[in-house]
């Protein structure tokens, strides 16, 4: 996942705008994103299995198989320089959800009235599936005298503004097939560059160390939590349980 949907993903966000929207300029856009992007550092990445996975049929009862995976990623180029990137991806979530959600830097100070005011986090979440489509999330003030922020939510649901049922992702791919396309495909460098970005992580894991157990229905091991606060005190957010994106 981390490989392939993952980094495919990442590149499509943090690309320079292509030329033109011609398959191979969009290829050429990604492949210069996934360029830009460092291999990752074992030490910066958590792995986990979810509680009775070693039950599962088929599955050897001393498998090291994770069954998530969270990382930090570094992309050195102008643009994202100092930018902390996180990434995770598992099976038996809580929910089941792909998005990709981009916090604005906060306001370094906000006293309106006299007073400081607590800020609220502006939030853009890009949902991929289910529910496609944009939330802008903000801190809003609450009607009334006093001033008071609230988070609120702005949407763009893309089914109600297609008026009809989206096609699935395979419809989508098949019908890129049909015609001859390439958009909805990497090419054989961004394959490449996805490996040679995840390859570390992947021998390391391959000899060394064990998952760490996670409960079904949760968010993930608890070791992926002290990955965002070793790194600037962070956390991960959870749009389904977030206030303006619930």
């Amino acid at each position: 996942m981390v490989q392939n949907h993952v980094l495919q993903v990442l590149a499509l966000v943090t690309m320079e705008p292509p030329v033109t929207f011609d398959p191979a300029d969009i290829r050429k856009a990604k492949r210069d994103a996934l360029r830009a992007v460092q291999p990752i550092d074992p030490g910066t990445a958590v792995r986990g299995q979810y509680q009775g996975y070693l039950e599962e049929e088929g599955v050897a009862r001393n498998s090291r198989r994770e069954t998530y995976a969270a990382a930090r990623l570094i992309i050195d180029n102008w643009r994202w320089d100092g930018v902390p990137i996180f990434v995770r991806t598992g099976k038996f979530l809580r929910r089941r959800l792909s998005e990709v959600i981009v916090r604005l830097r906060d306001a370094p100070h906000l006293r309106i009235g006299g007073r400081r005011q607590r800020g609220i986090a502006t939030l853009l979440v890009i949902r991929i599936q289910p529910d496609e489509g944009i939330t802008l999330r903000i801190g809003a003030k609450r009607p009334g005298s006093q001033f008071e922020l609230v988070p609120a939510g702005m949407k763009l649901d893309y089914a109600r503004l297609a008026r009809s049922s989206l096609p699935e992702a395979y419809e989508i791919v098949l019908d890129e097939v049909m015609k001859g396309g390439h958009n909805a495909f990497p090419s054989g460098d961004e394959i490449e560059r996805s490996w040679e970005i995840v390859d570390p992580l992947v021998k390391s894991w391959e000899h060394e160390g064990h998952p760490e157990i996670y409960q079904q229905g949760s968010w993930g091991p608890g070791e992926a939590d002290e990955l965002l606060s070793t790194s600037g005190g962070g956390r991960w957010i959870n749009s389904g349980d977030e206030p303006g994106l619930a």
